[in-house]
């Protein structure tokens, strides 16, 4: 009995003794909690039996057998010290739902993936950024999309990118989207119908590089050998394809003409078909051809002529489509194709 009270002064203050907030069963419980050692700790109560907790008592310590928890007497009830409450369940991600008890969040982790349950809508994004509360990114079963201002700018769906009407897709000139200006965009004109910009309100220009090639510097062949110029364009086994040339052309002598084919490149085909003129200061050739080293040929040019080219192409495997040269007789003359030459082909549906 001794041992009690002197247990019971330094746990709860002399008070706390003389005031007897404690039941005889509460004293028993804690005599039980005494080990067999000697040694002893917080006295130990399930819930029902804690002592009433009240100002006689604050400060007062006991152990909640109910709740595992280490508990004290605050003047007006007991409170956890600094054990936590609540459940959980297993790989889910784990969320404060009160100053002291965890719970379940909307985020599981199974150790492959992770998964969001909740989310989200345009107007409520499922992840956005501090204070932006309408600005975020929000999650279907099939689809991701970016909202700025509860408004959806972007959606990734059946493996399309979906933008809003008004909107481009932009590109910037430096490494940093963040802090590089857009110059150069994309957008919706109409149905069926996209126009490149200059990154705003402005037009921009479409470049298909590889199905355009053009004379960076003259072409020139003083014999009746053909060469291939600079001019080749790659094309693809099967596909059906358009084109159009215009070659600007001179020989310093006009007696020994020119000549010209498409058979310079690696590309066989299954069908080709091109018709082409020449004009100096009148008509000099028109002609077609169905080969792709059937050569167009004329006797005489005399001055700056032109030769334009209008032609189909379906290759009978994957290669190279390049323009060939030549003088069409050898004297003294030197045929030049001149820089700025070019060739288009398109790819057809």
């Amino acid at each position: 009995m001794k041992r009690f009270l002197a247990v019971a002064l330094v746990l709860f203050g002399a008070a706390s003794v003389q005031a007897q907030p404690f039941s005889t069963r509460a004293i028993y419980e804690f005599n039980a909690s005494i080990t067999d050692a000697g040694r002893f700790g917080a006295p130990r109560y399930t819930t029902a039996l804690l002592p009433t907790c009240n100002s006689d008592n604050k400060g007062a310590m006991a152990f909640d057998s109910t709740v595992s928890l280490e508990k004290f007497c605050d003047g007006t009830s007991w409170t956890s010290m600094g054990g936590l409450t609540g459940s959980g369940t297993a790989n889910t991600v784990a969320k404060w739902t009160g100053a002291s008890a965890l719970g379940n969040s909307s985020i599981t982790d199974d150790g492959t993936r992770i998964v969001l349950a909740n989310l989200g809508t345009t107007a409520n994004p499922a992840i956005v950024p501090t204070g932006g509360l309408t600005t975020g990114i929000w999650f279907t079963t099939s689809a991701i999309s970016l909202s700025t201002g509860g408004v959806s700018q972007l959606t990734t769906a059946a493996n399309v990118f979906r933008i809003p009407v008004g909107s481009q897709y932009m590109f910037t000139a430096g490494a940093d989207s963040s802090t590089s200006s857009q110059d150069t965009g994309i957008k919706r004109v109409a149905a069926a119908n996209i126009a490149p910009t200059n990154g705003a309100a402005g037009s921009g220009w479409l470049q298909n590089a590889a199905g355009r090639s053009t004379l960076a510097a003259n072409y020139t062949n003083a014999t009746t050998t053909f060469s291939n110029t600079a001019l080749s364009i790659t094309v693809t086994n099967a596909r059906k394809y358009t084109f159009r040339m215009a070659l600007f052309v001179s020989n310093s002598i006009a007696a020994d003409g020119a000549k010209f084919d498409f058979n310079g490149g690696t590309a066989t085909a299954t069908d080709f078909r091109a018709h082409c003129t020449l004009f100096d200061t009148a008509l000099l050739l028109s002609s077609q051809v169905t080969a792709l080293a059937t050569a167009f040929s004329q006797a005489t040019v005399t001055g700056n002529a032109m030769m334009e080219c209008y032609g189909t192409l379906e290759p009978s495997a994957t290669g190279t489509l390049v323009v060939r040269a030549a003088m069409n007789a050898a004297t003294t003359g030197t045929l030049t194709v001149f820089r700025g030459s070019h060739i288009w082909v398109e790819d057809m549906p």
